[in-house]
C-alpha cells in the first residue's frame, strides 16, 4: 500500500483525486492533504509519504519549491506534479527538481492512475535494483573508502591532530570547515562484512549524497557515524534529527532493519568532535533506547533519571551491572556470574546458594533505591538450596527473577520529557479546533526544534503528532454528532477542517463510517 500526500489550494481537486483513490486504487491510501506548499511541507515530514501529488501554483509556496524542500529532506518520496499551465519553464524546473512526472490539468481518473502506477512500479523497481550490488567496484575506489573511513574514525575518536586533520580532509575531498558540529551514532546491529553491509555502504551514499551539512562513515560492520555541521546551534541540532529520521526510514525500507541512533553534544571546534562522539555513544548505556526510543540526543538525558553511564563491564560489582543492565545483557551478565560453578560438586552447590542469595539481595536493594517494592520469587533459604542443586535450575531462577525487577524499573520510570509532552497534548486539546495547528507551531510552543519534537513526541507517546491530533478531532466530531443540532456542514470547521469533504474522508478513514452513518448508527 502506496502513502499519498495531496497539496492543492482547489477543493475541488483535491476531492477528485481523493475519490478517484478511495474507489478505484485498492494500492494507495491518501495519508494527507493542505492547500498550499506551505501547511503541506511539516505535514509531509510527518507522515513520510510515498507519493505527494502537488499543484504547480499554490499560494505562499508554490509546488516545484515545495517539491524541491522535500526532495532534499526526504529524497525516498516520488512526486507527480499537476499544472494548469503547458509551459516549458515549469517543465524545465521540474525535471531540474527530479519530479516524477507532469500532469496537465484537467486530471481524470485514468491518467491518473496511470501515472501512479508507473510512479509505483518505479518504487518497486528501485527497491529490488538498489540492493542489488555492484560487483564493478575497482579496488582502488574501495582502498580510497576504506583510507576515508580510517581516516573519519580517528578523528572523532581524537587520534588526529587539527593540522594533520584539515590536510588529510583536503587530500580526501572532504568539507571539514564550519563554526558547529555535532557527531551521531547508528547501531547496526546484526550486519555482517558481507553483502548486507555493502547494501548499508550503497544506502549511506543514497542519504547523505546530497548533504552538504553531513559526513558520513562506516566506523565498523554494526556501527554508522555522521558528523553534521552548520553554522548555528539550532540549525545543526534540526538538521541532525532530521538526518537521523531518514537514515532510519531508509534503512527500515529497504533492509527492513529498525536501528537506533544517538545524537552527541553540539561542539564548536574540531578537536572537540571526540567528546560529542562520546556524548552520542553514552546514549546507548544509558537505558532509554532499550526502552523504545529510538533516536536519542545526550540532551535528552538530562530530562531522564538514569545515569548516561555506559553499560558496565565484567569485572563490575553485580549491583552496578544490573543497575544500568536492560532483559538483552541478562544471558551475558549470568553467564559470568556462574561460569565458576558449572559442575555438579556440593563445593559448586553450595556456591550457587551463596550466588543465588547475593542475587536477591542485590535485586532487593536495588529496588528500594527506586522507592519501589518488588515481590521476589523467594527468600526461603530452603527453597534456594533446593534451586541451587543444578546450574540450569539456579540460572533460570536468576533470570526469572532479574526479568521482573527490570520490567518493574521500567514499567515505574518516569516517562523522559513527561512535562514538555503533557504540555503538547494540553496545547493541542485546547486548539485542535484551530485549522492552522501544526507540527511546527506546536514544537515551538513547547521549546523544540520541529524534528526533535517530531521524534520524542512519537517515541513516548506511541503515535505521530498527526495521529493524535486527528484522533482528537474525531472524539469531537463525534461528541458534536450526538447532538442533532449541530449541523453537518457545521462539524468540520469546528473541529479544524475547512473542507467538509476531507473532514468526512478522514472521520470514515479512522472510525469505518462517514459522519451522515455514525449520526444514524446512535
Amino acid at each position: 500500500m502506496k502513502k499519498l500526500f495531496v497539496a492543492d489550494d482547489e477543493e475541488i481537486i483535491r476531492a477528485g483525486i481523493r475519490n478517484c483513490i478511495e474507489k478505484q486504487a485498492a494500492d494507495f491510501t491518501i495519508c494527507g492533504e493542505a492547500e498550499d506548499g506551505e501547511m503541506a511541507l511539516p505535514l509531509i515530514q510527518e507522515l513520510k509519504p510515498d507519493i505527494l501529488i502537488a499543484d504547480v501554483r499554490m499560494p505562499f509556496m508554490d509546488g516545484l519549491d515545495l517539491a524541491a524542500l522535500v526532495k532534499r529532506a526526504m529524497p525516498w518520496v516520488h512526486i507527480v506534479i499537476v499544472s494548469g499551465h503547458d509551459e516549458f519553464e515549469y517543465a524545465q524546473k521540474a525535471l531540474t527538481v527530479g519530479v516524477d512526472a507532469y500532469i496537465l490539468k484537467p486530471v481524470n481518473s485514468p491518467k491518473l492512475l496511470e501515472v501512479l502506477n508507473e510512479v509505483s512500479e518505479r518504487i518497486e523497481k528501485e527497491k529490488k535494483t538498489y540492493l542489488e550490488i555492484e560487483e564493478s567496484l575497482k579496488r582502488d575506489e574501495l582502498e580510497t573508502t576504506v583510507l576515508r573511513e580510517h581516516f573519519l574514525g580517528q578523528l572523532v575518536v581524537g587520534a588526529v591532530g587539527l593540522s594533520e586533520a584539515l590536510q588529510a580532509a583536503q587530500r580526501h575531498k572532504i568539507s571539514l570547515i564550519s563554526k558547529k558540529y555535532v557527531v551521531c551514532q547508528a547501531a547496526l546491529p546484526g550486519f555482517a562484512a558481507g553483502d548486507e553491509l555493502a547494501r548499508v555502504r550503497l544506502l549511506g551514499n543514497r542519504v547523505f549524497g546530497e548533504r552538504s551539512d553531513s559526513i558520513w562513515f562506516l566506523q565498523s560492520a554494526e556501527q554508522m557515524v555522521f558528523i553534521v555541521k552548520g553554522e548555528h546551534e539550532t540549525a545543526v541540532r534540526e538538521a541532525a534529527y532530521e538526518t537521523a529520521q531518514i537514515l532510519r526510514h531508509e534503512l527500515k525500507r529497504y533492509l527492513s532493519v529498525d536501528v537506533a541512533v544517538g545524537i552527541g553534544s553540539i561542539v564548536d571546534r574540531i578537536g572537540e568532535l571526540p567528546r560529542s562522539y562520546a556524548d552520542a555513544r553514552s546514549v546507548f548505556g544509558s537505558g532509554l533506547i532499550f526502552r523504545g526510543s529510538k533516536i536519542i540526543g545526550y540532551e535528552d538525558l538530562k530530562h531522564d533519571r538514569i545515569s548516561c553511564k555506559p553499560m558496565p563491564s565484567l569485572g563490575v560489582p553485580l549491583a552496578e551491572q544490573l543497575r544500568h543492565a536492560s532483559q538483552k545483557d541478562l544471558a551475558q551478565i549470568l553467564d559470568n556470574y556462574f561460569k565458576e560453578v558449572n559442575d555438579e560438586s556440593l563445593d559448586s552447590h553450595l556456591l550457587r546458594y551463596y550466588l543465588m542469595t547475593d542475587l536477591i539481595v542485590t535485586a532487593s536493594r536495588l529496588t528500594r533505591e527506586k522507592g519501589e517494592e518488588q515481590e521476589l520469587i523467594s527468600e526461603n533459604p530452603r527453597q534456594v538450596f533446593e534451586l541451587a542443586s543444578s546450574l540450569e535450575e539456579s540460572r533460570a531462577f536468576a533470570m526469572e527473577l532479574l526479568t521482573g525487577m527490570i520490567s518493574h524499573r521500567s514499567a515505574s520510570r518516569t516517562v523522559p520529557y513527561g512535562h514538555e509532552i503533557r504540555n503538547a497534548r494540553d496545547y493541542i486539546d485546547a486548539h485542535y479546533s484551530d485549522p492552522d495547528i501544526s507540527l511546527h507551531t506546536v514544537a515551538r510552543e513547547v521549546g523544540f526544534s520541529p524534528s526533535h519534537f517530531s521524534a520524542i513526541f512519537s517515541q513516548e507517546t506511541g503515535e505521530t503528532f498527526i495521529e493524535y491530533l486527528t484522533k482528537r478531532r474525531v472524539e469531537a466530531a463525534k461528541t458534536m454528532l450526538k447532538d442533532k443540532k449541530n449541523k453537518l456542514h457545521e462539524i468540520a470547521p469546528a473541529i479544524g477542517y475547512n473542507d467538509p469533504h476531507y473532514f468526512s474522508y478522514v472521520f470514515k478513514k479512522n472510525t469505518g463510517m462517514s459522519p451522515k452513518e455514525y449520526r444514524n448508527s446512535l
